[in-house]
């Protein structure tokens, strides 16, 4: 609740998400390297340049959602501050890599993140967990299906 509540963290929180996505994107870059394939380091590229403006817009959602539905009290400049810190553990995707263990470590990691996304909107929102999964469970699949969307788009496949 103290990240929320601190106006002085929100600079702070911008910087762990940068810094996560440029430790994706050279995770990216190593991952294609090893495997001698630009798709890992265009992933990654395209990861790094969206990870700020999803980071925005992901904690617009939460509270927008979180305040419709459950009466949630945040604000989206406390929730950009508590996604941020909670987006932390994803800085181990520097090492997806590796090869087996790299994406296991990620995964683990990406999970480990949204539980203290959970955590991070239940302090905010100051509503239950359950409620919080929910919250984070509706923009992840807005956000999904415009990815789709887009993918689609850009690869010229259709439905």
């Amino acid at each position: 609740r103290e990240v929320s509540e601190g106006e002085h963290y929100q600079h702070e929180s911008l910087t762990v998400v940068v810094v996560v996505a440029i430790a994706s994107f050279i995770g990216g870059i190593l991952d294609g390297i090893l495997r001698q394939s630009f798709t890992p380091m265009i992933q990654g590229l395209i990861g790094a340049i969206l990870a700020v403006p999803i980071y925005y817009i992901w904690a617009y959602l939460v509270k927008t959602i979180g305040a419709r539905l459950f009466k949630g009290k945040a604000t989206t400049r406390s929730l950009q501050r508590s996604l941020g810190f909670a987006y932390s553990p994803s800085i181990a995707s520097i090492l997806a890599f590796i090869p087996i263990l790299g994406p296991l470590i990620v995964g683990c990691c990406s999970i480990w993140s949204f539980v203290c996304q959970v955590f991070a909107v239940r302090e905010t929102h100051q509503i239950t967990g359950t409620q919080s999964v929910v919250i984070l469970l509706l923009p992840g699949a807005v956000i999904g299906v415009v990815f789709i969307f887009f993918a689609l788009v850009v690869t010229g496949l259709s439905w």
